[in-house]
This record gives C-alpha cells, sequence and structure tokens, in this order.
C-alpha cells in the first residue's frame, strides 16, 4: 500500500487520464447552471433619489391641534398716514394696522406596504430583511410625497377654471397629417401634481419625461388603498377647453397656443375628430406643434370630466400656490407668466445685457421695493439651471461675460471646462441669492423665496414658512389578519407660510 500522498494523486491522474470514459468539465454556460456560483451581493441596493431640500430645511413645529391652523398679521403700521413730522404743540394722527387673516387645514400623508410569510422566508440569509425594506421603503417614500406637496401641493388655493380654446394656424413642417383633414384640438391645463402625474410614474417614467402615447392625465381619481378602501380625490386637471377646428394641408403642422393659466405648469393637448380628441402633446409652456395625428392609444379628452379637478383637498397648499393665491387675492407677492410668443417656441428669460436676467430683476426689485425683502434662494428646474448660465456666461450674446476664471495647477495642459451659476447678485440690496436646481420643479418655473425675514418684532420669529405637524413621522405595525405583515408611515401637518408676499413665481418659460 502506498502511503505518499504525491505519488497517490499521480496515480489517480494517471487512470483517469488512460480512461477513455471518464468525463471532462468545463465552465457553465450560464450563471445559473453547473457547477458554478453564483456571485450575488446579499443586500438590495436603493436605486433611487430621495431629494428633499424643503422638507429637510423648513422648520418643524408641534402644531395645538384642532382642524386648521389659524394666524393673523398686519401688513402695514401706517395705513392711510403719510408723514411723522408734527407741529410745535400739537400731535400725530392716531395709527392704524391693515390685519390680514389666513387659515391652512391639516392633512395626513403617508405610505404603505405588505410582505407575505413566503416572502420573509424566502431571503432568509440574503441579507436585506424585506420587512426592513418595506418599512423604510414606506418612509421614503413619504419623504418623497412630502417634498412635492410643500413645492406645489393645491389643495385650496388655485382653480384652473376652464382653458381658452385653442388658436390653430398650419406652419410648414415635416407634419404627417393629411391632406384636406378636419382636426378637432382641445387643450387641458395641469397643477404642479397633475404635471408630475402625467409625465412621471404612470407615463412610465422614473423621472418627468412626457409621453403622450402613454400619459394619462388625471382627472377624478379612486385609489383603492391596502386594506380595500378606497379615496377619491381630484387629480390636478383643468375643465378641457373648447374645442377649435381647422383643416390640415400635407406636410403642415398645427400651430396652437391658448392663454396662460395662473398655477398651470402644464398643458395637454388632445387632436382628433370632434368629440373623440385624444393627446398627442404634453409642454410647460402654453403652446405646441402638432405634426401629426395622436398615438392610437392615447388618452381621450372626454374620458376627462366636465369639471375643474384642479383642487385637491386631501393635500395642504404649497409654497408655489401659497404665493400664486396671495398674489391674485391682492395681498401681496409676485407672479409673472412669460408672453406666448411662438407657438411652440414659446418666449425665454431675457439677458439685461450686463451678466443679469430681466425678468429675475423685475422680480427682485418688486420684492426690495414693496415688501422690503430679498430672496434668498432660487429653486429652477435643470432647464432654468442651464438657461440662467447660458444667458449670464454668454452675456445673452451681447459681448464677453464678466466672468473670472481660477485656474489650478493640479494637471499638466489640463483645462476644465464648463460653467454653472450657482448664485445670483441680487443688484439692489447686494445679497447673494442661492441657485438650487430641484428635480420635481416642472421645467418652465422659478420660485424665488426669503427663507428668513429681518421685519423687526415679528412675533413668530425669523423663519416665515414652517411645518405645523399635529403628528410627526411615526411608523405603524398593523395588526394581522392574514399571512401578511403590513407596515404604514405616516404623518399629519400642515404648511404655513406667513409672508407669502416673501416669494416669487415665474413661469412659462420657455427653453432657449
Amino acid at each position: 500500500m502506498k502511503t505518499d500522498t504525491t505519488d497517490q494523486t499521480l496515480e489517480l491522474i494517471a487512470q483517469a487520464q488512460a480512461n477513455p470514459l471518464g468525463k471532462a468539465f468545463s465552465q457553465p454556460g450560464s450563471a445559473t447552471t453547473g457547477l458554478a456560483v453564483y456571485d450575488l451581493e446579499p443586500a438590495i441596493r436603493l436605486m433611487f433619489p430621495v431629494n428633499t431640500p424643503l422638507r429637510n430645511k423648513i422648520p418643524r413645529l408641534n402644531g395645538k391641534g384642532g382642524i386648521q391652523a389659524n394666524w393673523r398679521i398686519f401688513t402695514s403700521m401706517q395705513a392711510g398716514k403719510t408723514r411723522s413730522a408734527i407741529e410745535e404743540g400739537k400731535r400725530n394722527a392716531a395709527g392704524a394696522f391693515t390685519e390680514v387673516d389666513y387659515l391652512s387645514k391639516y392633512v395626513g400623508w403617508g405610505e404603505d406596504d405588505s410582505v407575505t410569510w413566503e416572502a420573509g422566508y424566502a431571503a432568509q440569509g440574503f441579507g436585506t430583511d424585506p420587512k426592513v425594506l418595506a418599512a423604510k421603503g414606506t418612509l421614503l417614500r413619504s419623504f418623497i410625497g412630502e417634498e412635492k406637496m410643500i413645492i406645489g401641493g393645491n389643495g385650496t388655493a388655485v382653480a384652473l377654471g376652464t382653458p381658452d380654446a385653442p388658436t390653430l394656424a398650419l406652419v410648414d413642417s415635416k407634419g404627417t397629417f393629411s391632406d384636406a383633414t378636419t382636426y378637432s384640438v382641445v387643450v387641458v391645463a395641469l397643477t404642479f401634481q397633475a404635471w408630475h402625474d402625467t409625465v412621471g410614474l404612470n407615463n412610465g417614467a422614473i423621472g418627468l419625461k412626457p409621453n403622450p402615447a402613454t400619459a394619462k392625465v388625471p382627472g377624478l381619481v379612486t385609489r383603492t388603498n391596502i386594506n380595500g378602501t378606497t379615496t377619491t380625490y381630484n387629480g390636478g386637471s383643468s375643465i378641457p377647453s373648447g374645442n377649435t377646428i381647422l383643416t390640415t394641408k400635407a406636410s403642415q403642422a398645427i400651430a396652437a397656443t391658448t392663454t396662460a393659466i395662473s398655477g398651470a405648469f402644464g398643458y395637454a393637448w388632445y387632436v382628433g375628430s370632434a368629440g373623440a380628441e385624444k393627446l398627442v402633446a404634453l409642454t410647460t409652456i402654453n403652446s405646441a406643434v402638432i405634426t401629426g395625428p395622436a398615438a392610437a392609444g392615447a388618452q381621450l379628452a372626454s374620458a376627462l370630466p366636465g369639471t375643474d379637478m384642479s383642487k385637491c383637498s386631501i393635500e395642504f397648499d404649497g409654497l408655489i400656490y401659497q404665493a400664486i393665491k396671495s398674489y391674485v387675492s391682492g395681498v401681496g407677492g409676485y407672479v409673472h407668466s412669460m408672453p406666448t410668443g411662438t407657438a411652440g417656441t414659446g418666449t425665454g428669460l431675457t439677458s439685461d445685457g450686463a451678466d443679469g436676467i430681466v425678468e429675475i430683476n423685475d422680480a427682485l426689485q418688486t420684492m426690495f421695493d414693496v415688501y422690503g425683502v430679498s430672496p434668498s434662494v432660487m429653486y429652477v428646474s435643470s432647464q432654468e439651471a442651464k438657461n440662467i448660465t447660458k444667458k449670464v456666461v454668454t452675456n445673452g450674446g451681447g459681448g464677453a461675460a464678466l466672468l473670472r476664471a481660477v485656474v489650478s495647477q493640479g494637471g499638466e495642459n489640463a483645462i476644465n471646462a464648463g460653467f454653472r451659476v450657482t448664485s445670483y447678485l441680487n443688484p439692489f440690496t447686494g445679497t447673494q441669492i442661492r441657485i438650487e436646481t430641484h428635480r420635481s420643479m416642472p421645467a418652465g418655473t422659478i420660485l424665488l423665496m426669503a427663507e428668513t425675514l429681518d421685519y423687526p418684532l415679528a412675533e413668530f420669529g425669523e423663519y416665515p414658512a414652517r411645518m405645523l405637524m399635529r403628528r410627526e413621522y411615526h411608523q405603524v405595525t398593523w395588526a394581522e389578519t392574514d399571512r401578511s405583515t403590513q407596515y404604514g408611515t405616516y404623518a399629519d401637518g400642515v404648511l404655513q407660510h406667513i409672508a407669502p408676499w416673501a416669494m416669487a413665481v415665474i413661469t412659462n418659460i420657455a427653453n432657449q
């Protein structure tokens, strides 16, 4: 008997090579078959953005109960007065205050999820507990939902009403309309939340990506909840406009315009035979160029209710709509809608020839001259971040920009290309305004806001915007009524902005 291990091994190898029936092993052709380790990371990666800068920054305070937050403010201490000078031995006229009442209704928000018992069994040893993942997901989705409401919730503020019937014209284009065919065009205005719903998840896109062939403008929405109940709410669309008829010509397109509506952050355009118009275009300006008929399965305008669905009572009013409501009701503030311009092209921001933007400067001057405030931050979409940089860096094409380039001695013969305008100098106060690109901000919109106020004796403190919370975020593991575990994360509160005139909104901005 051989005892040497090396000799035994060599003999076994020789026998295997001499055996014509021996099996040779090679690398499997599939990752899930054969003798191969399945190289899977033992945890799930949460690869979706949770961008909630406003939710993270705005102060949060305890509410005092009741069904709504109520507050009163004095906007002037010298109503009807002129001067403080007095004559010898005499007194001045009595002071007079201008008082405004505000209220805002508390609402709840939250997210739910569930995990079956079998899902838990199957995930044993994987590294990510599905129960933990479900609970964490409800919290993160609640954060995202709150952020959207903070920006553009429209619970009570603004009704979009009925857009004007489109004005139509034929324009030269490589259109696909048939010659001498009659088409009808209808337009629907969309709130901030309706725009997100239309061009986001129900469109099959993670971000904001319009696709008229699959998008569904929300009218009256009925949601089936996790416990079998239903919630019905207004989706954020206006009443469909009246229709306008046009006879097309081959190779031409339809240029359509409507009057811009304050509070609309998108427009849905429908084309087809009268009464059977289908969704064909989605724009963030009040015009469109329609190059051909709608897709066969596109949404019908007749599927939307004939009533105004723009106010959603289960939401609180966000910053944008509080600013617009304050402006249109005469309380104060600044709202500017860019002119219609050429259909489908619109009107972009205007360089002032001195490395500034005319429309932004107009807002800043009004805010300072009328209300004595300067915004500290400007929230923009990626489109407006690009356009502002383009206008400033090129100085509107009117000459060399007043820029200073700083070159680091880090790399040999290396140049870092590109500029991005990250702040804007208020030419009237000398203060810097941060420019923050917000993923949820619709293209064509700019929101300027003062995060603090230096008004003397402002009893509410220096922060005009804050979340009043009847109940902060809390998680519930619901009683099991079947072979699954349900989780929910909830909060209850309202956004209170005590000085809505300390905000400005510029809308209907075209991409340039």
